[in-house]
């Protein structure tokens, strides 16, 4: 079982990086709107990967825990699409970016999925993807460096606060989380 986990998962990361090859290249060439055909949707779910392939809100693949998480984080009320702007911050990335807390809640429910699909969702989505969320908080001090990005913050809580974008970890240490 562990061989096809590892089978699947790396399967997901060549096609992660082959995806994320044709986004650049289509972004390169002014071909940034996508077609139905263009969606990568995480094998046995309908709602995970870019956009989704459901009927409906209750239309839910075989992995219906990994789907259900991913179907409610694709609903987050509180969102940045890309290029917009929105709490003085502006998305500068090919894809939405979402409110801090909905990631969170990603987080959660696929960390306490049973399914083995809510493992690689969670790991592509939280450590591959590398992408950001946002909070209102009080300004962050980087106070120790990772390999792609902070490890270690601080608030300083001698400032407002303010809404800023945050790296979305694998472990997602937000700064609430971090002592």
């Amino acid at each position: 079982m562990h061989a096809l986990r590892s089978s699947v998962l790396a399967l997901w990361l060549c096609l992660h990086v082959s995806v994320r090859a044709w986004m650049t290249y289509r972004s390169a060439n002014g071909l940034d709107e996508y077609e139905p055909e263009d969606r990568i949707i995480f094998l046995g779910t309908k709602w995970c990967g870019n956009g989704n392939v459901a009927e409906g809100p209750e239309d839910l693949g075989p992995l219906k825990e990994t789907d259900a998480c991913c179907r409610e984080h694709d609903m987050c009320p509180d969102l940045i699409a890309a290029g917009q702007s929105k709490h003085g911050l502006t998305n500068t990335a090919s894809y939405t970016r979402l409110n801090c807390g909905c990631d969170e809640k990603f987080y959660n429910c696929l960390k306490n999925s049973a399914e083995t699909g809510s493992g690689a969702v969670r790991f592509t989505y939280f450590t591959v993807l590398g992408t950001k969320c946002y909070r209102n908080e009080h300004p962050l001090i980087c106070v120790k460096k990772g390999w792609f990005s902070c490890s270690k913050y601080e608030l300083d809580k001698s400032q407002p606060k303010r809404y800023q974008w945050f790296d979305v970890s694998s472990n997602f240490a937000f700064p609430r989380m971090l002592t």
